[in-house]
């Protein structure tokens, strides 16, 4: 068998006649597979322009703008297609508007060379994206150990950024210059005068460093190098965050960008060296901007100013910032109560997505739509439900979630019978991938909820509609009857059944 294999792969490799009839797509006329790779390419530029920006609905996990994950892929358009056969890769390097997009895989063969031939083909063509990430088949991406390193990362981005800066004329990158890679140390580190016509500019590590990025961008300066009105998102580790803090003209420059994302991740007091920043400094400096459509912090450990919380706890108005969508990850206890306060005190978010984060008290947040995901206390959960006010509620994938945290959505009305229930908008409540809880503490709170509804004619809403998917547990047929009898938008239809 192994024999056979050899020789049929020998006779397709030497005979384009046999090759075509095992590959029928090889053997099209080149101004077919050219209009075929047209589409493809159009596409493409479609989808990259429609990721930014857009609310997700109840059921979709994944933050707006953030399509890193998406370039990872290694059947990325032109790449894979390239690669397919000599022909292929023929027509595709005739066509220079496919090669304005460039995805560069560090982890596989020969990156550099791949970057100075796509940059060739692109022939003198303004560079719409480069990205530099890793590709989803690097199983580095996935793993647990943070202190992890690839030893050629670092070179091969000085390398590629490099080449880059030395091509005669000047290459500009007019659309997206995405970095996310593995080390902090890797990435680039300052802002150069040939990205100031970027709309999209993303820097992101999976952890961080000591040491320094690579200075391969000229210092930043508002008179040389001024950001582009254009820029619409923008994402930075800490320390670059940090730096452009402290920048000679950034504070004009944030104050005219409209941003439809804006995302800072892994940020903490070591990044501002002996300069004291705290949470109240990054509200601030969040306020400075002219609008934030989508804010996304992430692993932000800062101190805050109790008094400065207190005074702006008290004040009657306040002005906050306008956001469609909120994304906190990996936020600790200590930090998010005045997060929380500061950007939703006034403002009811339309969107607001949790996750890994942990919750401590009474806090103060509301939201129309609100996901929880990745919680595993119980005692965190609680607290969210208590300080939380949503109308559209998703929990997912959260082993705290059980009857004890269940419990907190029942009415206080043994220490506080004045008080109305806690989430008293709540309309819908969607559990997915939560195996701890029971139906029976499930029913028990919508019984309670529904009779104070009805006796004590609060300003509580009837739950109009409840799911359960994945891994929840699956309610009994007395259990599934009384849901349905109950509530009207009932599904518990994508409840992985166990194989017994």
């Amino acid at each position: 068998m192994v024999s056979m294999k050899k020789k049929r792969a020998r006779a397709t490799s030497n005979n384009p006649t046999t090759a075509a009839l095992t590959c029928p797509a090889t053997g099209l006329p080149a101004h077919i597979l050219g209009n075929i790779f047209r589409l493809l390419h159009e596409d493409a530029s479609a989808q990259d322009a429609n990721r930014e920006g857009s609310i997700p609905d109840c059921s979709d996990t994944a933050e707006p703008g953030d399509f890193v994950n998406d370039l990872r892929e290694l059947s990325i358009f032109p790449n894979a297609v390239s690669k397919v056969c000599t022909q292929w890769d023929r027509i595709t390097a005739s066509h220079p508007e496919f090669w304005t997009r460039v995805i560069i895989h560090l982890d596989q063969r020969r990156p550099l060379e791949f970057f100075k031939a796509a940059l060739k083909r692109s022939k003198r063509l303004d560079i719409s994206t480069i990205a530099i990430v890793r590709s989803a088949d690097d199983h580095r991406i996935a793993d647990d150990d943070e202190d992890y390193e690839d030893p050629d990362e670092r070179a091969n981005i000085e390398a590629l950024l490099t080449h880059l800066m030395n091509c005669r004329p000047a290459r500009r990158v007019a659309h997206s210059f995405i970095v996310d890679v593995l080390s902090y140390e890797s990435l680039p580190f300052r802002i150069n005068k040939l990205w100031s016509s970027l709309d999209r500019l993303i820097l992101n590590s999976r952890h961080c460093d000591d040491v320094l990025p690579l200075p391969m961008w000229s210092p930043y300066s508002s008179q040389k190098a001024p950001f582009s009105s254009a820029l619409r998102v923008l994402h930075l580790v800490g320390p670059i965050f940090a730096e452009l803090t402290q920048a000679d003209g950034w504070q004009s420059a944030f104050a005219d960008m409209d941003l439809d994302s804006f995302k800072v991740s892994h940020l903490c007091p070591m990044d501002f060296g002996n300069r004291a920043y705290i949470v109240e400094d990054l509200w601030q400096d969040l306020r400075n901007a002219k609008s934030i459509r989508h804010l996304s912090l992430v692993h932000i450990d800062l101190p805050h100013d109790i008094d400065s919380f207190w005074d702006y706890y008290n004040e009657p108005e306040v002005e906050t910032i306008e956001l469609e969508s909120l994304y906190l990850e990996d936020i600790p206890r200590t930090v998010l109560p005045p997060l929380l306060m500061y950007l939703t005190k006034s403002h009811r978010a339309p969107f607001m997505r949790f996750k890994n984060c942990r919750f401590h008290g009474i806090g103060m947040a509301q939201a129309i739509t609100v996901e929880l995901a990745n919680i595993e206390s119980p005692d965190s959960v609680s607290a969210f439900l208590h300080g939380m006010d949503a109308t559209h509620l998703r929990i997912v994938d959260c082993p705290g979630f059980d009857d004890e945290s269940l419990a907190s959505l029942h009415p206080w009305t043994h220490f506080e019978p004045d008080r109305t229930a806690p989430m008293p908008k709540l309309e819908s409540l969607v559990i997915v991938d939560c195996p701890e809880f029971t139906h029976r503490a499930v029913k028990e709170v919508l019984k309670v909820r529904s009779r104070e509804y009805e006796e004590r004619n609060w300003n509580t809403e009837r739950l109009q509609r409840l799911v359960f998917r994945g891994s929840c547990p699956a309610p009994t047929q007395g259990q599934t009857r009384w849901y349905s009898s109950n509530v009207a938008g009932f599904d518990a239809s994508g409840i992985c059944q166990e194989e017994g």
